[in-house]
């Protein structure tokens, strides 16, 4: 009777000990909101199942949001006190983090000896006020992306330019094709008109700035941004005076020049097959009276002030951030590793355009300004008066000042 008592405690010992887990797993929920096809493949059959095999008591669970639910997405998570663990941020989030809803992490990147090798211009988007708050994922940097073979039609070498604003409006009246109010016409420069992050650039190329560095107080309504905001203005109404802009974007010519990231003209290859890629070509920024300056939009994930799992969740950042996965992270998205190390690799050494933007742009990157969305609404709005109210540029960006909204009241 013992013995039978014995071997039936055993086994019910045996059983309770093959269901119960080896040991517990810390999960941990990582929300990415710049992807596709590529890269959700990529991140799910490679990132995470790898990270997992090496660190084997952290699970990893990946939300795909995209950039349009992202922030009512974020704020409703954070406000039901269910923020997921890491995000990923747009390129002027670091000042959101730095309010509230993103988490120091200064104490692990002060040891890290990986931090040196990203451009100094891609980590400046997840520092605010003396803290690192995340790690930058991709690098997206803005120039003038132009049709090589327009300007070979002209003859036109566009090595040879200097990318001055006075050559940019020269050039880009040559290249414009057509007769106003006529069919088949081709601007010769996509200029934009009540866009910001084309107003932002022209404003540092003349020597002035945006914003402190704090988001409270605008800086632009200084000379230097009512010389940027008329040469937008005048650009505009050369451009547009031949007729609407045509459809059809880069790749099908509608305009020879535009400024963009480097991504345009990748996409310009895939939309147009007949084009080659000594067709599109990634110059430098443009060149105002000041300096050569040039947007660099850099997204980066973020750790969350909710999480309870800091230590888990820098160690996925670093396995993402590796020079291999980030690599090919931004091979999948077309855009620009922010490691130095990257610059070796198979992919940017056989992307040219990748290669030209981190040697032509990236030195004369700024990042990008951290401020109120409703500020920057009310810059927009001004500048698109003094086209539909006929503002001068100094009457816009005094109202744009005047209606400035600060990024925080900290």
């Amino acid at each position: 009777m013992r013995v039978s008592i014995r071997l039936g405690l055993a086994a019910i010992l045996i059983a309770i000990l093959s269901t119960a887990p080896v040991s517990a797993r810390t999960e941990i929920e990582v929300w990415i909101s710049d992807f596709n096809a590529d890269a959700r493949r990529f991140i799910d059959e490679r990132v995470v199942p790898e990270f997992e095999a090496a660190y084997p008591h952290i699970k990893v669970n990946v939300l795909y949001v995209s950039w349009s639910e992202f922030y009512d997405k974020l704020y409703a998570a954070f406000a039901a006190g269910v923020a997921p663990d890491a995000f990923q941020g747009g390129s002027s989030f670091r000042g959101v983090a730095g309010s509230g809803f993103g988490m120091p992490i200064t104490k692990y990147t002060e040891a890290w000896e990986d931090k040196g090798d990203f451009f100094p211009v891609s980590w400046a988007a997840v520092h605010w006020k003396g803290e690192d708050y995340g790690i930058p994922t991709v690098t997206a940097p803005r120039t003038v992306i132009y049709r090589a073979d327009f300007f070979n039609e002209m003859g036109i070498d566009p090595a040879s330019l200097t990318m001055a604003w006075d050559e940019v409006r020269s050039v880009a009246r040559k290249l414009t094709k057509g007769e106003p109010g006529g069919s088949g016409i081709r601007w010769g420069f996509r200029v934009p008109i009540g866009d910001v992050a084309f107003f932002q650039p022209l404003l540092w190329q003349a020597g002035g700035d945006y914003v402190t560095p704090d988001g409270n107080t605008p800086l632009f309504n200084t000379p230097a941004g009512w010389a940027a905001a008329e040469f937008n203005y005048e650009f505009y109404m050369e451009q547009s005076a031949i007729g609407p802009l045509p459809s059809g974007g880069l790749a099908g010519g509608a305009f020879a020049m535009e400024y963009n990231s480097t991504k345009a003209a990748s996409d310009a290859l895939r939309a147009n097959p007949r084009l080659s890629v000594d067709d599109v070509q990634v110059g430098p920024p443009m060149l105002g009276s000041a300096r050569r300056a040039s947007g660099i939009f850099t997204d980066s994930l973020f750790i969350s002030s909710q999480t309870k799992h800091p230590d888990e969740v820098w160690e996925f950042l670093k396995w993402f951030a590796k020079p291999e996965n980030i690599t090919e992270y931004n091979r999948a998205l077309s855009y620009i590793p922010p490691r130095r190390s990257a610059v070796a690799s198979e992919y940017v050494q056989e992307n040219p355009y990748v290669r030209r933007a981190i040697e032509l742009v990236i030195p004369h990157g700024v990042v990008n300004p951290t401020s109120a969305a409703a500020a920057n609404s009310a810059v927009a709005s001004a500048l698109r008066r003094m086209l539909s109210d006929r503002w001068t540029a100094q009457q816009a960006l005094e109202n744009a000042a005047a209606a400035w909204t600060p990024f925080s009241t900290d």
